[in-house]
């Protein structure tokens, strides 16, 4: 896979991840060119396999269901 499809499907991954705050989002997306191919095959492995988490829609979910859930006073 050339270097080029490397960094585009890590900008995706990036964007895509659940994990990740829209602050991290910017900082790995600002960095990405600066890596070495060894650190962005790590960065790659690793959103791979949180994305797999299978916690991850469900904590979705439960985020949603909060943010939108309104608050009862005690």
């Amino acid at each position: 896979m050339s270097q080029t499809n490397i960094i585009t499907n890590l900008e995706q991954g990036i964007r895509l991840s659940r994990l990740l705050t829209d602050a991290e989002k910017a900082h790995w997306l600002q960095i990405i060119p600066s890596m070495t191919e060894t650190q962005r095959t790590k960065l790659a492995t690793i959103l791979t396999n949180a994305a797999a988490l299978p916690w991850n829609s469900d904590m979705e979910t439960y985020v949603t269901t909060a943010a939108t859930t309104p608050a009862i006073a005690a």
